[in-house]
């Protein structure tokens, strides 16, 4: 099992500072030790040597041999000290203003967001696309094949024009190239026994948008705009209130798909990249 790093360099500095205090400990432990006394006979008739002298018993030892391991027991504090200040400084970055922040923090903005498993069936569809169109704030309508979705928009679009809610809806173009459509067709794994039918839904949802236009001309603010680039998501954005985006996964079924739910509030960034992208 690998080790990540920064649990290695806690372990690392947790060891250097044991080794530390056990050298320590033998260096200086020689030094605070009570010489040891033996008792010795004196001749007789023998002079006494002047005590400060080599080899008399309760002597002080030397200045060279109490400075040598005192200078090593010091280098070996302070390069502990180093470690310890490395290892914390490997773990935190200073930022442009000065300010120390970790690591994580500028590789990953504190913008999380809300991650809705299967959201069209989940309750999280009534309270945020449902609601989208009774906000009375300007929607935006980001849809793909959206032939299952117009079929459903009659009463969505009768709330909107009750609520004063402009709606803006951006669709697939019906004159994009087969190909495109066909790649996004493998993508999401439909219509393999019909490869064509889904082109020819493409087309029906923009003769569907178009009847919505003039059944609702005077009533309620509807655009209705088309694009030909490779889609990415589909969901309602409500501007300065919520966003409902919808992922589309591999192989995933329509009910089965994930959706993010991003606000102004908790994700500025990423709320304002959305809504300036569409």
């Amino acid at each position: 099992m690998r080790m990540d790093l920064e649990t290695a360099d806690h372990i690392s500095s947790v060891g250097t500072f044991l080794l530390t205090v056990l050298l320590i400990g033998l260096t200086v432990w020689p030094i605070l030790r009570p010489p040891e006394t033996v008792p010795t006979k004196t001749p007789p008739n023998s002079e006494r040597e002047p005590v400060g002298k080599t080899g008399t018993p309760g002597q002080q030892k030397p200045f060279s041999e109490l400075a040598v391991p005192s200078l090593l027991a010091a280098a070996i504090l302070i390069s502990a000290a180093l470690h310890v200040a490395a290892s914390r400084s490997k773990t935190s970055a200073r930022s442009d203003g000065g300010k120390r922040t970790a690591l994580p923090d500028l590789l990953y903005p504190h913008e999380p967001a809300v991650l809705i498993p299967n959201h069209r069936t989940s309750p999280a569809h009534s309270d945020y696309y449902v609601a989208a169109f009774a906000s009375g704030q300007e929607v935006l309508f980001v849809s793909v094949i959206s032939q299952h979705s117009v079929k459903n928009m009659q009463p969505l679009l009768e709330r909107a024009a009750r609520t004063s809610t402009k709606v803006r809806v951006l669709t697939w173009d019906p004159e994009i190239p087969r190909d495109r459509v066909e790649a996004f067709r493998s993508h999401i794994h439909e219509n393999d026994d019909k490869p064509d039918r889904t082109y020819l839904q493409i087309q029906d949802a923009a003769a569907a948008w178009r009847t919505y236009m003039s059944r609702f001309e005077g009533v309620l603010d509807l655009e209705v705009h088309t694009y030909q680039s490779s889609p990415v998501f589909q969901g309602v954005l409500v501007s300065n209130r919520w966003a409902c985006i919808e992922l589309v996964p591999y192989w995933t079924h329509t009910d089965d798909r994930p959706a993010l739910l991003l606000t102004p509030q908790a994700n500025p960034s990423t709320f304002g990249l959305m809504w300036a992208a569409t």
